[in-house]
C-alpha cells in the first residue's frame, strides 16, 4: 500500500466512512500501512460506532486479531490489549477465543486484577460446552471475592449459591447485592492504556 493509499484510509477514517473502510480496504493492507496506535483506533472505532452492523463489528475483530499477530510487541506490553479482545469475543459470540484471551492476560500478570478474575469466572457461561468447568469458575471467582467485594462479584457469587440451592447463602449475597449498589461499588473496566482517552 503506497502513501496515497495511507492518506486515503486516513481520510475516510477522520469523516468515519466505517462501511468504505471494510469495503475498500483489504484488512492486511491496513496493518501494513498504519502505525500500532493507528490501528487500534481504527479497529476501536469500528466496533464500538456500529453496534447494528455484524459484519463491520466482525470486521474490527478480526483487525484486532491481526494487530495482536503483526504488532506482537507492541501488543505484549499491555496485558489489556487481550482483556479488550475477550470482551469483543464475548460480544461477537466467539466464546472460545474470549477465554483464551483472558487467559493469556492471566498468564501476562504476576498479580490478577478482581476484574480480571470476574471476567475468567464468567466462561462457564456459554452455548455448548464451556471452555472452563464450573468449578474452575468458581475459583476464579472466590480469588476475586479476595481481592475486592463488588456490587458485579456479589451478583455472581449470588448466582452461585443460587444454582447450588444453598438459600441462606444465596440470601446474604442478594443482601450484599442491594447494599453494593446503593453505596456504588463497582467492578473497574480494564482499559487498555493506548486507548484511555477513548474511554
Amino acid at each position: 500500500m503506497n502513501e496515497f493509499e495511507r492518506e486515503e484510509l486516513l481520510k475516510e477514517m477522520r469523516e468515519e466512512n466505517w462501511l468504505d473502510i471494510t469495503k475498500k480496504f483489504d484488512i492486511k493492507k491496513v496493518t501494513k500501512v498504519l502505525e500500532f496506535k493507528e490501528c487500534m483506533s481504527l479497529a476501536y472505532d469500528l466496533f464500538f460506532k456500529n453496534f447494528y452492523d455484524d459484519d463491520i463489528q466482525d470486521f474490527a475483530v478480526r483487525l484486532f486479531f491481526l494487530i495482536r499477530d503483526e504488532y506482537q510487541s507492541n501488543w505484549n506490553d499491555d496485558w489489556k490489549n487481550n482483556v479488550l479482545l475477550g470482551e469483543l469475543c464475548g460480544l461477537t459470540w466467539r466464546y472460545n477465543e474470549r477465554y483464551e484471551c483472558y487467559k493469556t492476560a492471566y498468564e501476562q500478570v504476576v498479580d490478577p486484577s478482581d476484574a480480571l478474575l470476574l471476567l475468567l469466572a464468567g466462561c462457564n457461561s456459554t452455548p455448548g460446552i464451556p471452555p472452563i468447568s464450573d468449578k474452575e469458575a468458581e475459583e476464579f471467582l472466590k480469588k476475586a471475592i479476595e481481592k475486592k467485594v463488588t456490587y458485579e462479584s456479589a451478583i455472581m457469587m449470588r448466582g452461585l449459591y443460587r444454582n447450588k440451592n444453598e438459600k441462606k447463602l444465596e440470601n446474604y449475597w442478594d443482601k450484599m447485592c442491594t447494599e453494593l449498589k446503593e453505596k456504588n461499588i463497582h467492578t473497574e473496566t480494564i482499559k487498555p492504556d493506548i486507548l484511555s482517552y477513548k474511554f
